[in-house]
């Protein structure tokens, strides 16, 4: 049994005189998750502007180097503020190592892979297609925070108590509109970089990871609220 973050008194989990062995395990140094969340962010989003202005000091920025290096800072610019302002987590802290790993995946990856591979080397030239892909980022980037606000709406400030999801923007689909809008933001970013397929990748490794979350949460979702849940798939609607 793992004790709740909120206990304080573990005498409730002893049922009788010398019949309950108590196991403690150290976690080791913990990271509250706002600051975990911070630092997942800021890696990526300082290393796109260091990359940016390094290679408009030695190279013509076209415009479409230009227009990819201002998705990804929307984007973790974005998370950035959300951490900041919109999400309330249910989990108090992370332990130190796990929150090492996530920087290691935001950095590397969302950080320095992506931003090698398509602010430097994407093909310059604009058409319709482009058009599209931009507009269809910018719209599913809208409805990821809207869903994200639509969360932080459940749970009243100061407690990890939480209301049952439902409505806009899909929540009566999936447990997780928030990750398949995200996943969606993704595939029309790899759309308009279009030839470098380094973020196609990103995308498929972003939405495996997310999956795995979404089902995880659709089955608390579904043991929590078992008469008000309506959701009847995890994150991809009629997928998963």
């Amino acid at each position: 049994m793992v004790l709740k973050d909120d206990d304080v008194y573990i005498a409730q989990y002893v049922k009788g005189e010398n019949t309950t062995v108590i196991h403690l395990k150290d976690l080791g140094p913990q990271v509250d998750w706002q600051t975990v969340f911070l630092l997942e962010y800021l890696g990526p989003f300082m290393i796109h502007q260091l990359i940016f202005v390094f290679y408009s000091v030695y190279e013509y920025r076209s415009k479409k180097n230009m227009m990819v290096w201002a998705m990804l800072t929307l984007h973790y610019g974005k998370r950035i503020l959300e951490s900041l302002f919109v999400h309330r987590f249910s989990h108090a802290s992370m332990p130190l190592a796990g929150a090492l790993k996530n920087c290691t995946y935001y950095w590397g990856l969302g950080g320095v892979y992506l931003g090698l591979t398509c602010i430097l080397k994407v093909e310059a030239g604009w058409d319709i297609f482009d058009i599209i892909a931009l507009i269809s980022f910018l719209t599913f980037e809208s409805l990821n925070l809207a869903a994200h606000v639509k969360l932080r709406n459940l749970r009243p400030k100061g407690t990890r108590i939480r209301a049952c999801p439902h409505g806009f923007p899909l929540f009566d689909l999936v447990a997780c509109p928030n990750y398949f809008f995200e996943l969606l933001a993704w595939i029309a970013f790899a759309l308009f970089v279009r030839t470098q397929y380094m973020a196609y990748g990103f995308a498929v490794l972003g939405g495996a990871q997310m999956a795995i979350w979404a089902v995880k949460k659709h089955a608390a979702y579904k043991y929590e609220f078992p008469t008000e849940y309506k959701a009847k798939y995890a994150m991809i609607p009629y997928v998963i």
